[in-house]
Parts: C-alpha cells; structure tokens; sequence
C-alpha cells in the first residue's frame, strides 16, 4: 500500500509539476513578445546609451527593453520564430506529451528560424527600426553559406531549407500540398469565369448609367450657365443677396429646367457603345462566340410631347431582358455537294429495283431524299404489287443494300409509294444552330421545341401548346438526354422569365445541373424523389387556381386571359421529369395520379409536361399516363415490345441511336422519322450565363407551399396546422406517436400520417411504424 501511494503521489507531482513549467513558458513567450512589439531601439540598453535611461517606452519595462534588444542582436526577425518555441513547450508540458513527439517540429522550427535569419541578411530588411534585421545569427549563417556556394548559391539553400522545414512543420506532402493548391486554383478559375458575364454586364450597367448621369449634369450645367449669361449684370448683383423669390423666378423665366425635350430627342451616346464593348471579346479565330450585348437604354419616341417638370428626378433607364442571341452557338460549316455520295444512292436505287424485281415486285423508284442520317427511298410499285409481300422483304433487302438497317413505310401517307428508309453510310451531324436559325422555328409559336432534321433534310420545330404534353422515351446512349436539352434551349432561346416558368425533375442529379439558378425556375431543382410529388401536388393547386381565376373573367385559356394587359399575367408553366422510371418505383400511386390529372386537365391552364423514361414498359407507363400523351418520341428500345408500349407499333427497335428517334404527333396517325439536334455543353453554359447575367432566381418555397395544400384527396384535419408544427422540431413520426401528443384516436391519427405522406413530408412506411420526416 505504502508503495503504491508512493507511485500515486509522484505521478501526482510529476503531472502539477508539468502544468507549472508549461505556464512558465507560456508566460515567458509572452512576455518576449510583448517586448519585441514595443521594442524601441532609443530605449537605454546593453546596445545604445541614452541621457535618460530611467524612462524605458517598452511595455514590459527595463528587463523587457534589454530582453527585446538581445533578441534582435543575436535572432532578428526570426526572433518571432524563436518565441513561437516558448509556446510550443508550453503546450507539450501541459497536454502531458513528451518533448519527442514534437521533436521533429521543434528541430523544423530552429531550421526555419536560422534559415529566415540568413534570408534577412541577404535581403537587408529593416526590422523595427534596425537594418540589422538578420542578427548575429542571419550573418553568420548567410556568410558560411555565400563562401562556400557564392551568393546565388546561398538563397538556394535557403530556399530549400525553408521548403524541408514547412513541410517537418505541417507534416503535411508536398505532392499533397500542390494538388491541392491546384484544386483550389482551379475552382478559382471556374467561378470567375462563370461570374465574368455578370461582372461585366453590371460594369456595362454602370457605364450606361454613369454615361446617362453624366448628359443630364452637362445639360443642366449648360441650362444655368446660359441663364446667368443671360441676365442683367445689375439683376445678378440684387440675386447676390440671396434673394430666394427673384433667383427661382429668374430661372423660370429663362427656361432653365425645360430640359426635358433635349433628352427625349437626343439618341443614346456612343459613349455606352464603348462602354460595352471594353466588356465583349471578340475573336474571328475563336469558334466560340462571345456573349453579345444586351443591355439596351429605352428611349422615348421623338414624337413625344414634352414632358411638364416634375419634383422627382428622372429615373435611369432599366435594363431589358433579351433572350438569347444565335451569335451563342456554334454555327455549322458550309457543305459542298458531294457528287460521290449521290453516285452511290442512285446505285443503292438501282440495287434496290432489282432486288424487289427478283422477288416478283415490279416498280421503279421515284424519288430519292437524302437526309443527315437516312434516306428515302420512294419506290412506286406496279398495280398489282401486295404491300404485305414487300414489307416481308425488310431483311433480304438490308442485306443486298448491305446497309445497317432498313424501315419500310408502307405506303408512305399520301401518297401511291413506298418508302424505303435506309442507314448512310456516312452520317452529318445537326447542330442546334441549324434549326433555330432556320424560319421553321420562328414561327413554330409560344413554345417551340426543337427536335431535329428529318429524312428530307427539312427542320422540325413543334409548338408544345398544341401538343399539349410530351413522352419520350429511349434506352441508354440513343439521345435521349441531348434531346431533353435541345427541347429545353429551344424555350429558353424563345421566353422570357416572365413569359414562362420551369420545373425540372432530375433524379439522376446530372442531367439538369447546369440549369441551376435560371430565372425561369419556380423552385430549385429537384433531385429528391419523395420531393417530386410535392412539386406535382403544387402544379395541380395551381391548374385549379388558375381555373378559377379564368372561370371569373370569363376566359376560355391562359392565352386569352394575357391579352388583357391590366390583369396579372399567366406565364406558361412546363414541367420536365427526366426520369419516370425511378418515380414510379418510389411513390408510384401519387405520381401517376397527379401526372394523369395534369396531362388531362392542364391545357387551357398554361401547363405543359414533358416526361421522360429509359424503361417504357407498362408498369412505368401505365394506361392512365398513355392515354393522356398523345404525342410521344421513341429512341432505340431494347425490344419490340417496347416499342409497342411507347408507339403502339414496332420499329424504334431498329433505330441507330445518337439521337434517331420517331415521333408520333398527337396532330398526325403516321410516324415521323427525325435526327435530333445536337447541342454541346459549352453552348448550354454560354445560355445560362447570358440568362443569369440579366436577371436573378426568385425561388419559392416549396415545403410551405405544400404543406399549406394538404392532402388533394380529403378535406383538411382541424389539428393539420398544429401537427404541422409539430413536425418542425421531429425528426421521426409515427401514428402512436400523434395520438399520445394530440389525444386522438387511431384512425385520426392514421388519416393525418395518410395526408403528411401524401404531399412528400414524410416517407413512406418501410418495415416498420416509425415515419422519417423529409426536411
């Protein structure tokens, strides 16, 4: 016993003991401190005589002063450094760790201590008042090392042992510290370039302004002046008295203030064209165009009457919002006729007449259009020809035209031919740029879509209003997602924020990202599954609100209730879902309920959905959702029966893939064969920066604009408020749990868990009875 309580007490002392000696060195690397800080080389010390040695300035007084002028004698600057040890073995002896888990540390710090010293000297950097900021030390080091490697060779030494030390210090690799500096660098760079197009059109902004600004002083500088000209020499002297009446009556009558017709009638300086140029780069070699200038200065008509002076100033000009420009995307070379390639479709023609000739199927073929990826073929057969022993002859004919794959129009809608589509050779791409510059879509009307180029060569740009809702669908790598991006830069490139609003599903996360932060968002971009059925839930509150509204004016559609200026505006409201699939399988039942209203009701409303899917099978879309698409785009699918389920008819099945599609047109029975258009990722980014640097996201809130519906199906519970707060500070629910806090029966509390899940605030039952709380 008497033993151990030796042991006990002497660990005891040791560990007071370590504390003690810990704030002693904290102390005393404060206490240098200090002095260094005050340190004033005319104090009275070992190193300068004063007359009055009795009054030291330091802070720490004599001891302080002499301490402080050792420190700088012999250390310099890297006397800080050496301070820093002071408080490195007071944290040693007070967390109870030994000097040799810091020994590495402390060596590094010595290092860097004699290696900054010797860099002082080199440098001769005054220090507190001394040119003496190496010290002894930085002198003797810097003196050994210039003798033995001259004075180039003496900085690379420091320079190395200032690397060795930072890293001894840091503990840190230096290919670790470089990658990271170049991840940091990096992401630098991206930012400022994202933010380069709002920095400048806010300089473009406040050039234009100050320009403006600067024409009204000048015109009011020029309008006074003149006025005082104008006055008698005798009338001044009487005004010098400050005659407040007879100056502003003097004013008047010269017309001082009339200055508003000079503006009206003057056109917009040059002055804002330069402004704006020092802004927009532009390059001839550069493929990539640059953002052209949108901002424009209103100016009134030159037939306007003048305006009476008014109190208030006048206000700047607004900046206008403009869509954006063509000049945005990559514009496509000019193609040659290729005479060789016409060779080898008249051939293929003739291939193909002999082919069906042998058969015992006479004809010839009409016409040949040749398309970016397919051509038709228009073959007229003989009278007596059976169309169903032609379409027999898919495969024999794909072999003798040894071509990748045929599709047989038969007979092509009317007309008395059949059409032949087979796969080129070699394929041309179609750019987004070729479309929307074309006049198709310019007058494809309020929501025009750009799909592609069809097998003739013509664009096809198609009105979503007229559709009203689209289904695409296509498996993975056919061009699906260009497709998306093309239709929804055909919108952008045409409305403006106040003209149309999105809501964009994205469950992959991927697809939509760079959209972030439009202006024509209603709500963030939804990744969450369980959030999309809010977002639904809150399009059919507003399709019936909007019914409402229209029904008290006596509107037929949002159309014709925007024509009358005086009412608040309806913009148009799409909803694009990138992928059903996944909806489907997490909150089935509401989705296809609220998709199924929306796609029946939601025309007249404004409201539009494009849905998506990589799996048409029937349980994705189901019988309810079909029936409501009647327009409908198909890229490859994996199988027939697929293609049945998306078109009702076999043949996406046989498509190319990157962006072949066919499309059924609600307007149309026949399918139409189209090449998508391609947009890059460079040109979606240059869009959204041009529509970002205009205008800023107002985003609503979707959780409050949910949870104020409550459920669709059932009238609203008189506790549904109260539970609703309830739910703020919860992080899980269940139906015992609402009965003991609310003293409710079972089926209450069962019906207000049905009404939380209905509008996506809590999850879904799994397994067991406890609910997580969706936040």
């Amino acid at each position: 016993m008497k033993r151990s309580s030796y042991v006990r007490n002497k660990h005891q002392t040791a560990w007071y003991l370590n504390d003690i000696i810990g704030i002693l060195f904290a102390v005393t690397g404060i206490f240098l401190l200090l002095s260094l800080l005050s340190y004033d080389p005319y104090d009275a010390t070992w190193f300068y005589a004063t007359t009055n040695p009795h009054t030291p300035t330091n802070w720490c007084g004599t001891i302080g002063s002499h301490a402080a002028a050792l420190l700088i004698y012999v250390c310099g600057a890297s006397a800080l450094l050496g301070i820093l040890s002071f408080f490195l073995f007071a944290y040693a002896c007070i967390v109870g760790k030994s000097y040799a888990h810091y020994s590495d540390r402390i060596v590094a710090l010595y290092i860097l201590m004699g290696a900054s010293a010797a860099w002082c000297c080199a440098y001769q950097i005054d220090f507190l008042g001394s040119s003496f900021a190496g010290g002894l030390l930085g002198v003797y080091f810097y003196t050994m090392l210039a003798r033995l490697f001259d004075s180039l060779g003496a900085l690379l030494c420091i320079y190395t042992l200032f690397l060795i030390s930072l890293i001894l210090l840091t503990r840190l690799s230096l290919v670790h510290c470089v990658s990271y500096c170049m991840k940091i660098t990096k992401r630098i760079m991206q930012q400022s370039l994202r933010a380069q197009p709002r920095i400048g059109a806010f300089f473009v902004a406040i050039g234009n302004l100050s320009v403006h600004t600067s024409k009204l002083s000048n015109g009011w500088l020029q309008k006074i002046t003149g006025a005082l000209k104008a006055t008698p020499a005798a009338s001044v002297h009487e005004y010098t008295a400050y005659d407040k009446e007879g100056f502003d009556e003097a004013l008047y009558d010269t017309d001082v203030w009339d200055f508003q017709e000079q503006i009206n009638t003057t056109s917009v300086p040059n002055h804002a064209t330069e402004a704006s140029s020092l802004f927009t780069h532009t390059d001839a070699a550069n493929t990539q165009p640059s953002l052209p200038k949108h901002v424009s200065l209103q100016k009134s008509p030159e037939n306007e009457s003048v305006k009476e002076y008014r109190d208030e100033p006048e206000l700047p000009q607004q900046i206008t919002y403009t869509v954006p420009d063509i000049r945005l995307f990559t514009k496509k070379a000019v193609e040659k006729n290729d005479q060789k390639q016409m060779r080898h479709l008249e051939t293929q023609a003739q291939l193909l007449e002999e082919k069906l000739a042998r058969f015992g199927i006479g004809g010839s073929v009409t016409s040949i259009k040749q398309g970016p990826v397919v051509t038709l073929f228009e073959y007229q057969p003989d009278i007596d020809a059976k169309i169903s022993k032609i379409t027999a002859l898919e495969n024999d004919l794909a072999l003798a035209l040894q071509a990748l794959s045929i599709r047989i129009i038969a007979p092509i809608p009317g007309k008395s031919v059949v059409g032949f589509e087979v796969a080129n050779k070699e394929t041309k791409e179609v750019l987004f740029s070729t479309v929307i510059n074309s006049p198709v879509y310019t007058k494809a009307g309020r929501l025009p879509l750009v799909l592609g180029q069809d097998t003739s060569g013509h664009n096809v740009v198609v009105d979503l209003t007229s559709m009203p809702h689209l289904l695409v669908a296509g498996s993975t790598g056919s061009g699906k997602s260009v497709a998306l991006n093309s239709m929804l830069m055909g919108l952008l490139c045409r409305c403006t924020p106040d003209e149309l609003k999105l809501i964009l599903i994205d469950p992959k996360r991927l697809e939509f990202a760079p959209y972030a932060d439009i202006a024509h968002l209603i709500f963030p971009i939804i990744t969450d599954p369980r959030r999309s059925c809010q977002a639904l839930a809150w399009v059919v509150k507003e399709m019936e609100t909007r019914y409402e509204t229209m029904a008290k004016v006596g509107a037929k559609n949002s159309h014709e209730y925007n024509k009358d200026t005086s009412r608040q505006p309806m913009p148009s409201i799409v909803v694009i879902i990138d992928e059903l699939a996944d909806l489907m399988m997490t909150a089935g039942k509401d989705v296809e309920l609220f998709i199924t209203r929306i796609a029946q009701m939601a025309r007249a409303a404004g409201i539009h959905t494009i849905v998506a899917t990589q799996r048409p099978s029937v349980d994705v879309i189901t019988g309810l959702i079909k029936a409501n698409f009647p327009s409908r785009i198909s890229f490859r699918v994996a199988s027939k029966i697929d293609s049945r389920t998306i078109l009702d008819t076999a043949g996406a099945d046989a498509l190319l893939g990157r962006g072949d599609m066919l499309f059924l047109d609600s307007r149309s029975s026949s399918l139409r064969r189209i090449h998508g258009a391609y947009v890059s990722d460079q040109e979606i980014e240059n869009v959204v920066a041009y529509i970002r640097a205009q205008k800023n996201v107002i985003y609503r809130d979707l959780m409050e604009e949910t949870a104020q519906q409550g459920s669709l199906q059932e009238p609203k519970d008189e506790l549904y408020d109260e539970v609703l707060l309830f739910l703020k500070g919860v992080d899980e629910i269940s139906i015992s749990l609402l009965q003991r806090k609310f003293r409710i029966g079972y089926n209450r509390s069962a019906r207000i868990i049905d009404m939380l899940e209905s509008v996506g605030l809590i999850m879904p039952s799994e397994h067991g009875k406890i609910r997580k709380v969706i936040k």
